[in-house]
């Protein structure tokens, strides 16, 4: 055990310390500006004093707030005074009873797409502008987000496999299933395998996607 060792030496160390338990206590080590407000990533604050906003992947604008927390991931948007981030415990109680995906995996940021047009990433393939080819790679247990959208956008797994849910429904895509997009909502992919997933993204203008591969919906 560490505490029975007699190999160990101690050295003095004068450090505040600050168990960072909520967004609370994340505002109060920030370095607030001027009028007491902690703003991180691509945020626009107007009349909002004592106010944090933490964005990751998109703009927020936030328009006369007092003691607020504002934090905008690719999972969710949460929104709370400041002396009650404590209960977004309860929150995510709700969630697991919910069985809501956000309680398991974490969604990843926009997946690099990358055109068929370079040509040294990826031989033969074009771009025109009534189709557009792109891949990704995901790694084990990350996920990507498909936007909400017509069918005629698809993600083909050309490695691995894929679980996909989205509003109401849930498949497993393996080496060359599709997952369509959902007009209702956005479909989350994850990589449910044991090795990087391949993925190709296909959109394409004015087409009739087949049924015969589509959302498999599961009631309840």
């Amino acid at each position: 055990m560490f505490e029975q060792t007699d190999r160990i030496a101690l050295a003095p160390l004068n450090v505040s310390w600050n168990d960072v338990g909520s967004w609370l206590a994340m505002y109060n080590i920030s370095q607030p500006d001027k009028d007491g407000n902690v703003l991180q990533g691509d945020v626009i604050a107007l009349d909002s004093v004592n106010t944090m906003v933490r964005t990751e992947n998109r703009l927020v604008s936030v328009v006369g707030l007092t003691d607020i927390i504002v934090i905008d991931t690719p999972d969710a948007l949460l929104v709370a005074k400041m002396d009650e981030t404590q209960n977004v415990k309860a929150v995510v109680e709700q969630l697991k009873a919910s069985r809501r995906t956000e309680t398991e995996v974490h969604a990843a940021l926009s997946p690099a797409m990358v055109p068929f047009h370079k040509q040294d990433e990826l031989e033969g393939l074009v771009e025109t502008n009534r189709f557009h080819l792109g891949t990704a790679e995901i790694e084990v247990g990350r996920t990507v987000l498909l936007d909400r959208g017509p069918r005629s956008q698809l993600v083909i797994v050309v490695k691995g496999s894929a679980h996909a849910s989205g509003p109401g429904w849930s498949k497993t895509a393996v080496e060359g299933g599709r997952v369509y997009a959902d007009e209702t909502g956005k479909v989350r992919i994850l990589n449910s395998g044991d090795t990087k997933a391949e993925l190709l993204f296909v959109t394409l203008e004015n087409a009739d996607a087949s049924a015969d591969c589509g959302p498999i919906v599961i009631n309840g």
